[in-house]
């Protein structure tokens, strides 16, 4: 009885983080960090971009989708835009560093490095480019943290799960 109890705690705690994925009409525009956090709940990164502060939310725990909230000198909120698209990833450039992609994507949802190049490490992003093609991004970096390669392939799992997809 008492490990039914745990595992049935497990899985509430897991889908009540999952329901605190980002959803826009719940937003509070011109919001607090205490609003936003409120309503969002805790962010995936933040980020100080000179007097501003940027919150970062990732949509479960495999991406998919990469908000960014940035918050103005007086506290309060715009309004969120989701960036992990594809206009903004056309926008990467070979010679990038990992700063100024996270900047334009956001976070990397896995890194991974093959046995042949464990210098190099390859960011993988998760992304639906349209509604029927989901597909996972690979950003290679050299062993200075500089874009030298940019590759797609589709996206093994569809739907959500435990599993690192985009890996074979």
């Amino acid at each position: 009885m008492k490990t039914r109890t745990v595992v049935l705690s497990g899985l509430l705690c897991f889908f009540v983080g999952c329901a605190q994925t980002p959803q826009r009409d719940i937003f509070p525009p011109g919001g607090t960090r205490d609003d936003v956090a409120a309503k969002w709940g805790p962010p995936k990164q933040v980020k100080r971009i000179g007097s501003r502060e940027r919150w970062v939310y990732t949509t479960a725990m495999e991406g998919r989708e990469t908000w960014f909230v940035e918050f103005d000198t007086n506290g309060r909120a715009s309004n969120p835009v989701q960036v992990l698209t594809n206009e903004r990833i056309l926008g990467l450039r070979v010679g990038m560093n990992v700063d100024e992609v996270e900047d334009l994507i956001g976070p990397k949802y896995y890194e991974l490095r093959y046995p042949f190049k464990k210098e190099e490490a390859v960011h993988i992003y998760r992304f639906l480019r349209s509604e029927r093609e989901a597909v996972c991004l690979y950003v290679h970096y050299s062993p200075e943290l500089r874009v030298n390669e940019i590759g797609y392939r589709p996206d093994v799992l569809r739907v959500i799960t435990l599993q690192q997809a985009c890996q074979h």
